[in-house]
């Protein structure tokens, strides 16, 4: 009697069987709840797209405010947040900073429209390099008005926000 082997799926195979089942339960939930159901879809793409980024050690990035010049710069992003605001309708505000291949700081704050990726309030601040570091963490601080979420980014890098005055 001779045994059938069984061929292990490929990778590609093994994420077209996720996508799949995510898809049936989308359609499922969206027929209960569609807001929640977006909601969940969006928060999964963005919770995707940051693991993709977070791979990628050396990334080409083209940042379009409405306010300022474009910025294309090679670097990675060291730092992301994104938080649910607004009384009518959701809205989100994602906060992002990337050091460049030169040692440059970005800060990049993006207030968005649940479902509306077309409008767009981007602004961002380059923060050259600098012998002292310190400062440079400080303007991008000041970039995001000191929130709460930016010195939640910042302790994850380990910046020191603390200022001895003498």
């Amino acid at each position: 009697m001779t045994e059938k082997k069984t061929e292990k799926p490929t990778q590609r195979e093994r994420v077209d069987a996720v996508i799949d089942r995510i898809n049936a339960l989308a359609h499922e939930h969206a027929a209960i709840n569609f807001s929640a159901a977006m909601r969940g879809l969006v928060k999964m793409e963005k919770s995707l797209a940051k693991s993709i980024r977070a791979a990628k050690v050396n990334d080409s990035f083209d940042i379009v405010q409405q306010r300022g010049p474009r910025l294309k710069f090679n670097g990675r992003l060291i730092a992301e947040v994104e938080h649910e605001t607004g009384t009518s309708g959701v809205h989100y505000l994602h906060l992002e900073i990337f050091e460049t291949n030169a040692g440059a700081l970005i800060a990049v704050s993006t207030f968005f429209r649940e479902f509306d990726t077309e409008d767009r309030s981007v602004s961002a601040l380059v923060v050259h390099p600098m012998d002292d570091v310190q400062a440079m963490h400080f303007a991008v601080m000041e970039h995001f008005r000191w929130s709460h979420y930016a010195r939640k980014m910042a302790g994850k890098l380990g910046w020191d926000l603390s200022l001895e005055v003498e």
